[in-house]
Parts: structure tokens; C-alpha cells; sequence
């Protein structure tokens, strides 16, 4: 599977929307992309449950913004406190579904979550690494539940796929996971011009910003095409020089003479 660049307009008439809102960028249909946005909506078509893996950055949130206005089920995203436990993980259920957080220990409120989730719909968990085995169970266990009808997609760090993957009956459950990693050298010089004209520049440029800040990582070239954009009176998208990376990559927290070493 090869990957390509989309722009907005051939994305859809509802296009995600790019990291602080960047304009002007085209849609970067990796093959993990792609594999993520089929599985999301294969899983919510079986009503299974689906995960995406990956460190940040590399599109994971982007893949839950490209599926969900395509859905045709009412789509409820949630982000879990810091450490979260069973009862926290029910209670922020139990009050975004009704209105209504309940009162009491975790099994008061299972009857009430329960009758929530009887409706077809989407439960889209993002920073699932967040929660441990417990709460990954928890909602394992809501999801097979005989009376709940509704898919679940978690999009967390590899930390959340360390435990699903040691523990064989959260394991099985998953139908379709998708691993996301960042962008090779390679990938990085031959995706990047399509991306948004800011990189329609010299390769060495792309390089040595991908070498000191990038690393491969999709929201992080978001983010220095804002800045790249911002930096300029104009705010004109012509492409990057070598004389501008430096103040660039400064702004990003990184001093242009640690350079030396990249070719």
C-alpha cells in the first residue's frame, strides 16, 4: 500500500481539521491511515470493538476526526481523567449519556449506564492509556454486555496497547487494531512537499528539520508549518529557505547550532 496526499477539497466536504486549525494542508493517507479509518468504520458497522496505537503525533486523534462525521450513529468521544478508576470511568459515562452522574458505588450506577448504552451508538475513548487494566475491562465488560449495543474505538499510546495485548481476554476482543509509528527519513522528503507548499523546498531543509525537531512526527510538522506560516507578515505559504530554519526550529525550542551532525 502506498501513501499519498489528499487535499482538503478531495478529502470531503467535512475535512478534519488539522492541528490548531492549519490551513492550506493536504490530507497524508498513510497506509496506517487508511487501514485505521476502514477498520473505525468496519468496527462500528459489526459494533466491535476497534484500537489505535501509536506514540502522539502520529495521527491517531486525526483518524478519529476523518471517521466520525462519517458515521451515521450518534458518536459520544470521551477523554478519561488522569488515572482514572472504575468508578470515575462510570460516573463521566453515566453523566455524558443522561445528564445524570449518579450517586454511589460503581455497581448503582451499572443499571442506569447499562440502559444508556442499549441505544446504537459510538463510544470513541481517546488517550486511552490513561486507564489501566481495570478500567480497560470495565468497558470491555459494558461492551459485552447482552443488553449494551454500541461500538468502542480507544486511541491511545503504546502504553494502552501493553495492556491489552498481555491480557488474552482484552486481546481477542480487539476486531481490528492499528499501529501507528512516525514517518521515515524517506517518507518525510517525499511527503512533506505535498503536504503544504511551505515544503515545497529543498530536501537537505526537510531533513534537518526532520532531524532536529520532526522526528517523523505528523503533528510536529503541523506545528512548525503553523509557525513557518505565522512567522511571515504576509502569513504567505511560499516554500521555507535554509536561512529561515534556524529562527524556525528556535521557536520550537531547539538551538540551530546542535545542526552540525545533520547532513
Amino acid at each position: 500500500m502506498t501513501t499519498t496526499a489528499v487535499s482538503n477539497h478531495e478529502a470531503g466536504s467535512k475535512p478534519a481539521r488539522h492541528f490548531l486549525n492549519l490551513q492550506g494542508a493536504s490530507v497524508i493517507r498513510t497506509p496506517a491511515f487508511v487501514v485505521a479509518c476502514e477498520g473505525l468504520r468496519e468496527a462500528v458497522e459489526a459494533f466491535a470493538i476497534s484500537a489505535v496505537v501509536g506514540p502522539p503525533g502520529v495521527g491517531k486523534t486525526f483518524v478519529l476526526d476523518t471517521v466520525e462525521p462519517e458515521l451515521d450513529l450518534p458518536v459520544l468521544r470521551i477523554e478519561p481523567e488522569l488515572r482514572p478508576t472504575m468508578l470515575s470511568l462510570t460516573t463521566q459515562l453515566l453523566e455524558l449519556l443522561t445528564g445524570d452522574p449518579g450517586r454511589g458505588p460503581v455497581h448503582r450506577k451499572l443499571r442506569p449506564l447499562v440502559t444508556a448504552l442499549s441505544r446504537p451508538q459510538v463510544i470513541m475513548v481517546d488517550e486511552a492509556q490513561r486507564m489501566n487494566r481495570e478500567c480497560l475491562d470495565h468497558l470491555r465488560y459494558l461492551h459485552d454486555h447482552r443488553e449494551t449495543n454500541f461500538a468502542l474505538i480507544l486511541a491511545g499510546g503504546q502504553g494502552c496497547w501493553q495492556v491489552l495485548g498481555a491480557e488474552p481476554q482484552l486481546r481477542r476482543r480487539i476486531w481490528r487494531p492499528t499501529f501507528f509509528e512516525p514517518l521515515s527519513a524517506e517518507e518525510i522528503v517525499d511527503l512533506m512537499p505535498r503536504f503544504h507548499p511551505v515544503w515545497q523546498t529543498d530536501r537537505a531543509v526537510l531533513r534537518r528539520i526532520d532531524g532536529l525537531f520532526a522526528g517523523g512526527v505528523l503533528g510536529n510538522w503541523a506545528a512548525i508549518t503553523l509557525s513557518a506560516v505565522r512567522s511571515r507578515p504576509d502569513g504567505a505559504t511560499r516554500p521555507v529557505t535554509d536561512d529561515e530554519v534556524p529562527g524556525l526550529l528556535f521557536r520550537h525550542g531547539t538551538q540551530p547550532g546542535l545542526d552540525r551532525n545533520v547532513a
